[in-house]
């Protein structure tokens, strides 16, 4: 929800203040709470009595990143593009812009870094992963085709 409400063309640039940053980074890096079996039981009522089915094997943005890929990329994807036409042609330590245009590109990139490890755990024609894979980061082949397609 962050995300997409800081890819509209009038809230990107608010990611200029530090304190917008630290929150939106907590948000999205934040890995939750860890789960610890391989399958967890849905809840029978809402709201539910405990939080535990909230818990991911990966962390949260490596789960948004398998179960619904486009949901992230496309507001960062959008946010880069936002932050881009921010650029007034000439840095200033004081503009807020450019503390916007440099938090965005280098929360995308640490963005990018997450959807380069789900990559590798999921590479091209059934070949075997280079590396072994942490438990929950395997895709479905769309939503491994939408995650390679914005690599």
């Amino acid at each position: 929800l962050l995300l997409r409400f800081f890819s509209q063309p009038s809230h990107v640039h608010a990611l200029g203040s530090a304190k917008l940053q630290a929150a939106l980074d907590a948000t999205l890096f934040e890995p939750g709470q860890w789960q610890l079996e391989r399958s967890k039981e849905l809840p029978k009522c809402v709201p539910a009595p405990s939080r535990a089915h909230l818990a991911t094997p990966a962390g949260i943005l490596f789960n948004e990143l398998t179960k619904s890929p486009a949901a992230v990329t496309e507001s960062v994807l959008r946010m880069v593009e936002l932050a881009i036409e921010l650029d007034s042609g000439r840095y200033s330590t004081e503009s807020t812009n450019c503390s916007a245009i440099l938090y965005v590109l280098r929360m995308a990139v640490r963005v990018e870094g997450f959807i380069r490890s789900v990559l590798a755990a999921n590479p091209p024609d059934g070949a075997p992963p280079t590396v072994e894979p942490a438990r929950g980061l395997q895709l479905d082949l769309a939503a491994l085709g939408k995650l390679r397609r914005c690599s």
